[in-house]
């Protein structure tokens, strides 16, 4: 019997399944974020960072004290200012700002268009190229923040 269920879990691992069965996936349908879904996924825990990606490949803790933001930049393609719909292009290498009350951090977006920090909880600006969401994170909670960058050629 050992043997049997040892061969499922590594079978099971093999095909990209989540470690845990807590972590959930969430994916980005044009104006926000969504369970499931396909385009913009990224994979959530509470007290864990987020991982962008169809499967957990790290189980990252986040410090005690902490929360954790997510923040996606994208293009639509689709849809446009009054009208979203799916159609997102994730936008990779893209500034991000973020400052709360007492500090201020950047970085850059990974080839999924996602940046993913672990902060004290708190409200924060969100920036990227000119434009600013305002965002508050828990302690030991994701937030996950999509963020609009450039135009289409209809806007």
């Amino acid at each position: 019997m050992r043997v049997l269920l040892l061969g499922i879990l590594c079978a099971t691992a093999g095909l990209g399944f989540a470690a845990s069965p807590s972590w959930q996936g969430f994916g980005f349908d044009g104006s926000g974020f969504t369970k499931g879904g396909a385009s913009g996924v990224i994979q959530v825990r509470d007290g864990y960072l987020p991982v962008p990606g169809k499967s957990v490949v790290r189980e990252d803790q986040l410090p005690e004290a902490t929360g954790a933001m997510a923040v996606f930049c994208f293009q639509q393609r689709s849809g446009g200012k009054l009208r979203p719909q799916g159609g997102a292009s994730p936008m990779a290498g893209m500034l991000v700002t973020i400052t709360g009350d007492s500090m201020t951090v950047a970085g850059r977006t990974d080839a999924s268009g996602y940046l993913v920090l672990a902060l004290p909880p708190g409200s924060y600006d969100v920036r990227l190229a000119g434009v600013t969401k305002k965002w508050v994170v828990d302690k030991q909670k994701t937030a996950l923040v999509a963020l609009r960058g450039g135009k289409r050629m209809g806007d």
